[in-house]
């Protein structure tokens, strides 16, 4: 019986064997750069029917137009001998990925090893990774974080700039100064920078996240009187200070001790000191609440962010963020003692707060 057996070789010393099968080869990498080049070029061409329609306001996907393609590609593949299987799973795998050809806009791109069960379908935007109710600040998310939140917070950066005008008015000499919630310390980094010739002046950036705490050191390296440290903001001891600033960090505090925070800092500040603070918030009722979120989705797709990449985000956040109305932030200030308040930003569902004590 062995005898009879053809046990196969990994190789051959035949010559013209070799010859013929290195030639099929070439035939098959000729082929595969073909294929891979339509392939992308037929990506290009998806990219540009979802712009062009996001434009118009028409909906990405047609299921007629679909059902035709799939029909008439199954009937041309079947022609040219390739199974029915074939064509509908290859045409699937194009459906649920639409976007192949977007370029990466990360310092660093995240792989995917086989063993990863995440797929595309797990990203956030900036290539974030997270999977429903699991937003993290830590990972791999700080290398990527500014990039992400300037493109998904509107006026992002102007906040900044409104903050640090208006810390002028409360900033003292010889005084201590905090950043809740500090994530990169690109706010921070800038009040001290700005204040820099204040003598004896400190500036403390909080996070509760390792991995963002060392991206803002590294981000922030040089900057005079700018200490980082990784704490907890409802648990830290904070010295007596004359500003206290929370930029879109008390929506992620857990409501149950989120007074028992507001209390603390009004404790914390001088007389004549300021907590500003900005949020997400929620609409007064139900209707607004529709309206002032499509418009924010409206938003989200004009800074380019794919639907499964919203939807994605809007899973991670479920039992996370979780913000409260401009009149519940304004109940929270006023029973932890603030009594000056006054709104200096509003655009759909963020807005910012002043509060002197």
């Amino acid at each position: 019986m062995l005898q009879r057996l053809d046990f196969k070789r990994a190789h051959s010393d035949d010559t013209e064997f070799t010859t013929t099968l290195e030639q099929l080869r070439e035939q098959i990498d000729l082929a595969d750069e073909t294929i891979i080049a339509a392939l992308a070029k037929r990506m290009r061409i998806v990219d540009e029917i979802g712009l062009y329609k996001q434009k118009n306001h028409v909906a990405i996907l047609q299921p007629e137009r679909w059902r035709e393609i799939l029909s008439s590609r199954i009937e041309a593949g079947v022609r040219r001998n390739l199974s029915e299987r074939f064509m509908r799973e290859l045409y699937a795998v194009s459906m649920r990925n639409p976007s192949c050809t977007r370029k990466p806009n990360l310092k660093k791109t995240i792989k995917l090893s086989p063993e990863d069960p995440m797929t595309e379908h797990d990203f956030a935007g900036q290539n974030i990774r997270d999977r429903e109710a699991a937003w993290t600040f830590g990972g791999e998310t700080p290398a990527s974080f500014s990039e992400h939140v300037q493109k998904s917070v509107p006026f992002y950066d102007a906040g900044h700039d409104l903050v640090c005008k208006l810390s002028d008015y409360f900033v003292k000499d010889q005084s201590v100064y905090y950043d809740l919630g500090t994530s990169t310390g690109r706010l921070v980094g800038k009040l001290a920078r700005r204040h820099a010739q204040r003598p004896g002046v400190q500036w403390v950036g909080i996070d509760i996240e390792p991995a963002m705490i060392k991206q803002a050191r590294v981000e922030n390296e040089g900057t005079a009187g700018l200490e980082f440290m990784v704490e907890d903001i409802s648990l830290f001891p904070y010295e007596a200070s004359d500003l206290m600033v929370a930029y879109y960090t008390v929506q992620f505090v857990p409501p149950a001790i989120r007074q028992n925070l507001f209390n603390r800092l009004f404790q914390t500040l001088n007389w004549g000191g300021a907590f500003i603070m900005f949020e997400k918030v929620r609409a007064c009722d139900a209707r607004f609440q529709d309206i002032i979120q499509t418009l924010y989705t409206d938003y989200k797709l004009d800074q380019g962010y794919t639907p499964s990449e919203i939807i994605n985000k809007t899973r991670s956040l479920k039992g996370i963020l979780e913000p409260f109305s401009t009149q519940g932030n304004l109940d929270l200030l006023k029973r932890a003692g603030f009594v000056d308040i006054i709104s200096v930003f509003k655009y759909l569902c963020f807005e910012g707060f002043l509060a002197i004590t």
